[in-house]
């Protein structure tokens, strides 16, 4: 079952859908209408769409124009949020 056998209730569907493991923990793949994908693509996948809420919410509020160089703000947020999600979902 993995890291994700703490969860409780739909969370845990989730989790168990998002990333499966296999019987030595590691990430397997995932299967997507036949095809097997990199869990990493996925997670990439699920990191730009956090990313963009996030830039969405930031451009409404004004912080964006707090940063020296947005784009360069933008990618360093995409790699922090894609780190976060392999490192705990």
């Amino acid at each position: 079952m993995g890291r994700a056998s703490w969860s409780i209730g739909r969370r845990s569907r989730i989790i168990s859908w998002f990333a499966e493991h296999d019987e030595r923990g590691m990430l397997a793949e995932v299967n997507l209408f036949g095809v097997y994908v990199a869990p990493i693509a996925v997670y990439a996948v699920a990191a730009t769409i956090v990313t963009l809420i996030c830039r969405f919410v930031l451009w409404r509020v004004g912080a964006l124009s707090w940063f020296w160089h947005a784009a360069l703000f933008e990618i360093a947020f995409f790699v922090c949020v894609l780190c976060l999600m392999v490192i705990y979902v």
